[in-house]
């Protein structure tokens, strides 16, 4: 794999391009939802610089390794969170379960037909095909980390 990298710029790209790549598998809630107004689309930027602070989400051209290891950091520690790899306190627990309740209830506003439970089983079952293509992702970029060329 290092060999086809020249410079820090270029393994950032093809990091990045295999990361977008991910996408075709990565479960979405309200995936590909035509009611969504385009601001809410667009304001999904802001929201993932905010979870992932220190990455500069608006310019992924002029990334730099550190940039992408707090992004791919950020994501990798999340799915530990998911899986439940991460002990929680009692407070983000209650804060969780609060913000469970308010999202229930505005999806069943915006949409009363759908079946929850039924989205959940979807969510859980793209989420077993995510992964594991997410965690193997990571293994390969880690493992390109200590392979790369680096400038003398």
């Amino acid at each position: 794999m290092s060999a086809k990298f020249k410079g820090q710029r270029q393994w950032i790209r093809e990091i990045l391009r295999k990361f977008g790549e991910l996408q075709e598998v990565q479960p979405e809630p309200f995936c590909g939802d035509p009611k969504w107004p385009e601001w809410v689309s667009n304001l999904y930027m802001t929201f993932f610089g905010i979870s992932h602070p220190g990455a500069k989400m608006k310019n992924l051209k002029k990334w730099k390794a550190r940039d992408l290891g707090r992004f791919l950091g950020r994501q990798y520690a999340g799915e530990h969170l998911m899986l439940g790899g991460v002990p929680l306190s009692s407070q983000v627990i209650e804060e969780a379960e609060r913000f469970g309740a308010w999202a229930e209830k505005w999806v069943r506003q915006k949409r009363p037909d759908i079946d929850l439970d039924e989205f959940q089983n979807q969510y859980e079952q793209e989420v077993k095909v995510w992964r594991p293509h997410f965690m193997k992702f990571m293994q390969e970029t880690l493992s390109s980390v200590c392979e790369r060329p680096y400038a003398p």
